[in-house]
């Protein structure tokens, strides 16, 4: 596995390093907000988060989307590949700002509607890497489930604001 993942092209292997950092920065935040949204208000739910494995879930979920990304950029249906590509990047990086809109500047309705054209456009890439290689669709489930739950999180605070 090691050998195949030194065989990717430099930016892979860049993105794949990035996608490890992006996971280690949203399960810091995420692991130690939780318990509080930017409101100041207790979030009081029943399913507390076990930190050790929603470490590894969320770098998981990012390093999964930098192998997906990787499948993607092999394949030669370029119009498609350049769309899907244009969905991904849009979603990856909203998904990390939102880290910042939510808790940093504790913009609850700007992270709100953020997170929101984030789902939309995980959900294009997601269709359109599936049209491609359903593999990379597969592989995006896991950050998609980490949206969900932040998508979550910002409707709740949103909602006892």
């Amino acid at each position: 596995m090691l050998k195949k993942i030194l065989s990717f092209d430099k930016h892979v292997q860049l993105f794949i390093v990035i996608c490890l950092f992006v996971g280690v920065l949203y399960a810091f935040v995420l692991a130690n907000y939780w318990a509080t949204v930017p409101s100041g208000n207790s979030f009081n739910t029943s399913f507390p988060i076990p930190q050790p494995i929603f470490y590894v879930f969320c770098v998981f979920a990012f390093l999964l989307q930098g192998f997906a990304f990787e499948l993607i950029t092999k394949h030669p249906r370029r119009a498609e590949f350049e769309q899907g590509l244009m969905f991904f990047w849009g979603q990856f990086i909203l998904s990390v700002l939102w880290l910042g809109f939510f808790f940093g500047l504790q913009a609850i309705t700007l992270a709100l509607i953020e997170i929101f054209i984030a789902f939309i456009l995980f959900i294009f890439a997601i269709n359109i890497f599936r049209r491609i290689e359903t593999i990379t669709a597969a592989l995006m489930v896991p950050a998609w489930l980490l949206l969900g739950l932040s998508t979550f999180l910002n409707i709740y605070a949103f909602l006892i604001q």
